[in-house]
């Protein structure tokens, strides 16, 4: 069956069609969703790179950001303070899985879209625009796992029939809870101060965030993440509010 929006742009195409089924006396045919004009595409597109996007690009990534118009300035500032919390906890007594680094990295990339529509509902929109259009080179749970990261919000992680409706594709509640934790805290601290970098460290279960300036905004902010059972939060800033002349 050929929907009619679509029968009139393929018309001249069904007849040849229709000519090679009856030749080779096929009984079935089996399609695919997969469009013939973006495969010649991007076989011409990626003849000198074997065919396969270079690793540190995901289409999707860049398409969702193409679309939705929100490339932020905080992105790559926010990655490094991931990478460097995540391997606090990594190599830590949390013992935290790598394979889930390169999941919060994606999330962090993800995570101004929602800003597109309505900041006040940014996480939920974020949530369904990555669970409809987040899919090259990613498994189903890694997924799930992305957009109720941006879902949640570091807040009401465990209260909401999501996060019940998929809890069997995803990490242990621990694990949950650190990445969630991690996750939160880069937002936090790019989204709400001018400052490049940050130095932290892990002593025992107390995460210490030291800054250079003033971090007066995100203190607030960070006061509303959950943190996870037992773990603390330490920050040592300048502390001065800024001062203008205007």
């Amino acid at each position: 069956h050929i929907p009619k929006g679509r029968f009139d742009t393929i018309r001249e195409g069904t007849l040849i069609f229709q000519k090679i089924l009856n030749f080779v006396n096929a009984k079935e045919v089996i399609t695919s969703g997969v469009g013939v004009r973006e495969g010649v595409f991007l076989n011409y597109f990626l003849k000198n790179d074997n065919l396969k996007f270079p690793k540190d690009i995901n289409p999707s990534i860049i398409s969702i950001l193409d679309r939705f118009k929100t490339h932020s300035i905080h992105t790559q500032r926010a990655k490094n303070s991931v990478s460097s919390i995540f391997e606090l906890f990594e190599n830590s007594k949390y013992r935290l899985k790598k394979k889930y680094l390169n999941t919060l990295l994606n999330t962090i990339e993800i995570t101004p879209i929602g800003y597109t529509f309505n900041i006040y509902k940014s996480y939920q929109h974020a949530f369904y625009a990555t669970m409809q259009e987040f899919n090259y080179r990613v498994t189903h749970q890694e997924i799930i796992l992305t957009a109720l990261l941006l879902r949640f919000g570091g807040k009401g992680l465990y209260e909401k029939e999501v996060y019940k409706k998929y809890k069997s594709l995803l990490p242990s509640k621990k694990e949950l809870e650190i990445l969630s934790f991690i996750y939160s805290i880069c937002t936090a601290l790019h989204e709400n101060s001018s400052i490049k970098n940050f130095e932290f460290s892990l002593n025992k279960s107390r995460l210490i965030i030291k800054a250079k300036g003033s971090l007066y905004l995100a203190k607030e902010k960070l006061k509303e993440i959950e943190r996870p059972n037992g773990i603390d939060l330490t920050i040592i800033d300048n502390q001065i509010l800024p001062d203008y002349n205007f």
